[in-house]
């Protein structure tokens, strides 16, 4: 079996497609076009040194990610521990992020 350049019947076009306004069909960029991430901007500013960043990602995730382990593992003690690891890491890997 040979390879076939193209299938049956179609031709290439020679130049730019005539169907493509350069600028109008261009695809998306995720960095250019996404919403800006709040908890990535704070992790940015901590990395950097910003405590106060910190302090901010802290007062919006503590509430809802110590309910969500609790229940998860339904054990109190284990819940403060996988709680407190999660902010560790954090910590830990802020340099990384």
């Amino acid at each position: 079996m040979t390879p076939r350049a193209s299938l049956p019947g179609r031709r290439r076009a020679a130049g730019p497609d005539p169907m493509v306004t350069p600028g109008k069909n261009r695809v998306p960029s995720p960095a250019m076009d996404a919403a800006v991430d709040p908890d990535a901007m704070l992790m940015l500013a901590y990395a950097r040194g910003d405590l106060a960043a910190f302090e901010a990602l802290y007062a919006r995730h503590r509430g809802t990610l110590y309910r969500f382990v609790l229940r998860s593992l339904r054990d109190p003690a284990l819940a403060d521990e996988v709680f407190q690891e999660t902010w560790s890491r954090v910590i830990a890997t802020r340099a990384r992020y």
